[in-house]
């Protein structure tokens, strides 16, 4: 089982007492939560949101599908990986694998949503929500207060 532990500007990932992962924590530029929980909460968020209406984010139904189905194998993986029942170290390294891949996916979409100057607040508004707050998991904010957060991707 691995766990995290967080000591000053890094984050340790720990197998037994293994070091696996060492990574440096920058202050306020990482939109993406560190534990699994949040992150699959995160990415589910943004999947629906983008598929939803990939135009909305100057994005293609197959490129809004990919990202969908990227998040939908890590949520398995979570599920499976979570459950005591089938906990085992494959099924966490599918996990950790799973992750990896729809973080990527995530972070190479968000950053080509950011800059794009054609995604307005006007744009995006729909019934009273920011669709552009998927990038800060669900939060409201305008477009240009979530590029400014964006700063460090």
């Amino acid at each position: 089982m691995f766990s995290t532990v967080k000591s000053g500007m890094f984050s340790l990932k720990i197998a037994g007492n293994q070091r696996i992962e060492r990574v440096l924590i920058m202050a306020g530029t990482d939109f993406i939560p560190a534990s699994d929980e949040g992150f699959r909460t995160y990415a589910n968020n943004f999947a629906s949101n983008i598929s939803a209406d990939p135009g909305l984010y100057m994005l293609s139904v197959a490129q809004a599908a990919s990202i969908q189905t990227a998040v939908d194998q890590f949520d398995a993986a979570f599920v499976t990986a979570n459950n005591e029942l089938t906990r085992t170290k494959p099924t966490i390294t599918a996990q950790d694998n799973a992750r990896s891949i729809a973080e990527t996916m995530i972070r190479q979409y968000a950053a080509m949503i950011k800059p794009n100057t054609g995604i307005t607040d006007d744009t995006v508004t729909r019934e009273g929500s920011n669709r552009v707050a998927i990038i800060r998991g669900g939060r409201s904010g305008s477009a240009n207060q979530i590029r400014g957060l964006m700063r460090g991707l």
